[in-house]
C-alpha cells in the first residue's frame, strides 16, 4: 500500500548528505548530505499566515508514514503554485515534537521523480533544510553546512526510479527530525515560524509550490 494510501486511512475513517544511497521502492534509509546552498528565489507575492499544528509524539525516522504519530497529526492544506493558485502534484506537511527535537514528514505526489526536485523547509532566514528524491538532504544554518553538524537527520521512502523517464513514479517522503539545540538553543518555543516550499521539475521547466504561499508557523500543542 502507498504512504499516500496509509495517509488516507484515518481521514475516511472519521469523515487525515556527498553520497547517495538508493534503495527499492519502500527504502526508508537515511542519506549522505551535502552542503546546501542559498535559499531558492521564490515569487511570493504575498503571505497569507497558516498555521501547522505539532503534537507530541515520537515517530521512528523511516520514511514511513504509518505510524499512530503521524496518523494523528495534523496536515497541512495541500501546496500551491503561489502566484496562480492552479492544481499542482499533491504534496502536503505534519509535524510532531518531542522533548529533544521537531519532526516534519513532506508527502510528495510525483510521477516524475529528478534528482533536481526538492523540497524545503526553512525556519526563518538563518536556517534551511532542503531534500531531494534521490535521498540528497542539505542543510544551512549561518555558516554552517553541514547536516551531522546541526544534528539533522533524514530518512526517505520513494516509490519509483528517479531519473528514469520511461517509469511512471508515484510518489516519496521524507522524514525529518530537528534538534531543539539546532532549532531553538535558547528553549524550546510554544510557536516557530516554517515555510515550507516544493520545486519541482514538469515539462523540462522548474514549477514552485509552497503551503500557503510559502510563509506560516508550528504550533506545539
Amino acid at each position: 500500500m502507498s504512504a499516500k494510501k496509509l495517509l488516507e486511512l484515518p481521514l475516511i475513517a472519521a469523515l487525515a548528505l556527498a553520497c547517495q544511497a538508493r534503495g527499492g521502492p519502500e527504502d526508508g534509509a537515511a542519506s549522505a548530505e551535502v552542503a546546501l546552498p542559498a535559499p531558492i528565489a521564490t515569487a511570493t507575492p504575498r503571505c497569507v499566515p497558516a498555521t501547522l499544528v505539532a503534537q507530541r509524539g515520537t515517530p521512528t525516522l523511516d520514511g514511513q508514514l504509518d505510524q499512530p504519530v503521524w496518523h494523528a497529526a495534523r496536515a497541512t492544506d495541500a501546496f500551491v503554485d503561489p502566484r496562480h493558485a492552479a492544481p499542482v502534484p499533491h504534496t502536503e506537511a505534519r509535524a510532531s515534537f518531542d522533548a529533544d527535537a521537531l519532526f516534519i514528514a513532506l508527502y510528495v505526489a510525483d510521477d516524475d521523480m529528478r534528482s533536481t526536485d526538492r523540497v524545503r523547509v526553512e525556519f526563518g532566514p538563518d536556517l534551511g533544510i532542503e531534500a531531494s528524491p534521490d535521498r540528497q538532504l542539505r542543510c544551512r544554518a549561518g555558516t554552517e553546512g553541514s547536516c551531522a553538524a546541526l544534528g539533522v537527520q533524514a530518512a526517505f521512502s520513494v516509490d519509483g526510479d528517479v531519473d528514469n523517464a520511461e517509469q511512471e513514479d508515484e510518489e516519496w517522503v521524507v522524514t525529518l527530525r530537528v534538534p531543539w539545540k539546532t532549532l531553538a538553543p535558547a528553549g524550546r518555543p510554544g510557536e516557530l515560524p516554517v515555510a515550507l516550499r516544493r520545486e519541482d521539475i514538469a515539462g523540462g521547466r522548474a514549477k514552485q509550490t509552497a503551503w500557503n504561499r510559502g510563509c506560516g508557523a508550528i504550533r506545539l500543542e
